[in-house]
């Protein structure tokens, strides 16, 4: 229980300061803020979600259907006290959030105390109790999209399909939650899956047909229902419309209604068309309530009517003829792209003490993540983590050994720049949505912190005088002095690549760890022949390192070939690895007690597309390959699926 507590303590210590940071802000947070399910434009009206869920679900033209379906159950299944129900979920989904972060980071590799304090930092930070507290779809988007990059890097270091299932279902809630993820992204997300795991594919796609066919199967539905392969008709047309036709003066937007340029939709406003004329389309009634009540039951507007869904495309086209033939107008907001990826979103929506928080936080400025709009901050707070990502992918794009780290770095900086700049370019409420993306910047900015660190203790320890002196009398055996059988200018042997290699593999095999010596030698001696050693061994991981990273060992260790060559065993969950410390003499590889599906696949690990043959003779296992293998230190095959032992 000791060893545990002190492996897990920095995750341990995170949930324990969520619940009682919960508990001591209460009085400052309040209560979660219901305000917005009586009047947002999003949310249908709660009294048919009461009353008629089904139909009015089924009928949700202009958003997603599963948050209102969310909502609706909620309402139905605990209608005196819905309130404290969605307060429960909000929290269950924060503490979801905060451990998603915090494993995110460490699949990235940062360092456990390092992701704690980040995660703390943010979990404590204005703006994220601010949409804790606020009863919409933004705080759990940014949830979600934090599970998936931690299933999509789970999945690429591992290969589960558990990972990937859960990647991709992930993906497709919020898709069918929220307008702003599309359904491309989702099927982005499948091929990216296959791309990186070629070897499975095929199990892959069986694993993500079901959710890639829930959101396809919506889409289908409004196709053949409204006649839109959307499921966010009216929505995306009113922000085209207000960062296009509203930034026109009022005048001129009048005079191109006059001329008919423009629709009379243009010139009211595009979230105030109730105001104006109707078409007259919309006036016969289909008998669906959320279809042809124009109001809500408290008064608010519902955007849900078919009086939208008529609108909606008049609107697109007004917004296209402006950009079009008066880009002057739209221009202007691709200049504030940069300022606005630079920060994290700094909204209050839920606290309506939030002002008190910022006083808090603005003392301590390096400690909370997501600064308020009066500090101001360095503009690359955001910009270079990201940047720092995508030389990540460019440099170890080629190296299969650094796949898994390099595949999380590059999706966390895709759905950073995927999901910001078309939202910053096309909307209009651009601090709301970028904190969806906020955890994974504060994931990027983990990983740059976590190297630089390292490289900064690298260079310390390499060259500061006191450090070497600590290392050098370390190595002395007789309390701190000399060892007189060692000469001070005798050479020290140092080991070749290959017997580092051999090393690394006979360890992996028995579940051992090997510990590199790479510190100065006795009496502080520079250790000039280790860069090379370990640029070896770096160069032989970059061809074989799947057979060491992630493996675990077989049935047996060890085995020798008829020819006495020495083999050792590494093993996945789908593949056994054969690493040949002794390189066979000629084209025949045999092996006893190891037997082999019919159906087997066998490769050599960087030579893929070498000719390679089975055969099984009984309790023997032979491996013909077309030509002789030549390889430095140790060569490596890969039979699919794992053999069982004769």
């Amino acid at each position: 229980m000791g060893r545990r507590f002190r492996e897990h303590w920095q995750l341990l210590g995170l949930v324990a300061l969520f619940i009682v940071s919960r508990a001591l802000l209460a009085s400052t947070t309040g209560k979660l803020s219901m305000d917005p399910l009586t009047f947002y434009w999003q949310y249908a009206d709660p009294k048919l979600l009461r009353e008629d869920l089904l139909r009015t679900i089924f009928y949700l033209h202009s958003q997603p259907p599963l948050y209102n379906l969310y909502l609706g159950l909620g309402l139905k299944l605990f209608p005196k006290n819905y309130s404290a129900a969605f307060a429960a979920c909000q929290y269950l989904i924060s503490l979801g959030f905060s451990v998603a972060l915090f494993e995110l980071m460490r699949r990235l590799t940062v360092p456990k105390t390092l992701a704690f304090l980040l995660a703390a930092a943010f979990i404590l930070s204005p703006p994220y109790l601010s949409y804790e507290h606020w009863l919409f779809y933004d705080f759990g988007a940014a949830a979600l999209l934090c599970g998936t990059a931690l299933f999509f890097s789970w999945h690429v270091a591992t290969g589960r399909l558990a990972a990937a299932f859960a990647t991709v279902a992930l993906a497709a809630t919020l898709a069918l939650a929220v307008a702003g993820f599309h359904y491309l992204w989702v099927l982005a997300i499948v091929i990216a899956l296959c791309l990186l795991r070629r070897e499975k594919w095929k199990k892959i796609v069986i694993a993500s047909a079901l959710p890639v066919a829930l959101v396809l199967g919506v889409h289908l539905k409004n196709l053949i229902v409204f006649g839109h392969f959307s499921v966010d008709t009216y929505f995306v047309a009113g922000n085209l419309a207000l960062i296009s036709v509203n930034r026109i003066p009022l005048p001129l937007r009048r005079q191109l209604a006059g001329q008919g340029h423009i629709s009379d939709f243009s010139v009211v406003g595009p979230f105030e068309q109730y105001q104006g004329p109707k078409p007259a389309a919309s006036r016969r009634p289909t008998g669906i309530p959320v279809l042809d009540t124009e109001t809500k039951s408290s008064g608010a507007v519902n955007l849900h009517s078919k009086l939208y869904l008529d609108i909606s495309g008049r609107l697109v086209g007004d917004a296209l003829f402006v950009v079009r033939n008066y880009p002057e107008y739209v221009a202007p907001i691709a200049r504030k792209l940069a300022s606005w990826l630079s920060l994290p979103s700094n909204e209050s929506w839920g606290i309506p003490r939030y002002a008190k928080l910022e006083r808090i936080a603005r003392a301590f400025p390096f400690a909370v993540f997501g600064p308020s709009s009066s500090q101001r901050v360095l503009p690359i707070v955001l910009l270079l983590p990201l940047g720092y990502a995508l030389l990540i992918v460019l440099c170890g794009r080629h190296k299969k050994s650094a796949k898994p780290f390099t595949a999380g770095c590059g999706y966390l900086a895709a759905t950073i720049l995927g999901f910001n700049v078309p939202l910053i370019l096309f909307t209009w409420e651009v601090h709301r949505y970028r904190f969806r993306t906020d955890a994974l910047s504060l994931a990027l900015l983990a990983v740059l912190l976590a190297h630089v660190y390292r490289a900064v203790m690298w260079r310390w320890r390499a060259f500061a005088p006191v450090a070497r002196a600590r290392q050098a009398l370390a190595a002395f055996p007789y309390g701190g002095e000399p060892d007189p059988r060692v000469q001070p200018n005798a050479t020290v042997p140092v080991p070749t690549v290959t017997a580092h290699i051999h090393a690394l593999v006979e360890h992996a095999s028995q579940n051992g760890d090997l510990l590199l010596h790479v510190g100065p030698r006795r009496f502080a001696a520079p250790p000039e022949p280790d860069p090379q050693v370990l640029r070896g061994v770096r160069h032989w991981l970059d061809v074989n390192g799947e057979a060491i990273y992630g493996t675990r060992p077989w049935v047996r260790a060890q085995a020798t070939t008829t020819e006495g060559g020495r083999v050792r065993f590494t093993a996945t969950d789908q593949a056994l690895y054969l690493i040949l410390l002794d390189p066979p003499s000629g084209l025949d590889l045999t092996i006893d007690d190891l037997s082999a599906e019919q159906d087997s696949r066998v490769v050599l690990l960087g030579d893929e597309q070498a000719a390679i043959v089975i055969a099984q003779e009984g309790r023997r296992l032979t491996i013909r390959i077309a030509h002789p293998v030549d390889r430095d230190h140790a060569s490596v095959f890969k039979i699919t699926p794992v053999p069982a032992r004769a």
